[in-house]
């Protein structure tokens, strides 16, 4: 994403003027002023993205296995097959009787 803002920034640098006075008179003319300017701090802007960790998770998954005692009653069914004539009964196992 692109953004355009504004950050102050500050400089300082060292102003040394030297002013040439002609004669007696203190008058001064431009060609007899000399301005040196030497730097001395500045602020640089610097735009980083660094990743900061700010919360460590973590997800366990436990197993518990445990047996229970319980009482029911079951019920069984029992087929009951009456044969009346001459009838042939095969089972899953391919016999005949």
């Amino acid at each position: 994403e692109k953004k355009n803002i504004i950050v102050p920034v500050t400089r300082e640098e060292l102003v040394i003027e030297k002013v040439v006075f002609e004669g007696d008179t203190q008058n001064k003319t431009e060609s007899s002023t000399e301005t040196i300017r030497i730097p001395l701090r500045e602020e640089r802007v610097k735009v980083t993205k660094e990743p900061v960790i700010l919360e460590d998770v973590q997800i366990h998954r436990n197993r518990h296995d445990e047996k229970k005692h319980i009482e029911e009653i079951l019920r069984r069914e029992q087929l009951s097959i009456k044969n009346r004539g001459n009838v042939k009964i095969r089972y899953k196992d391919g016999k005949v009787h």
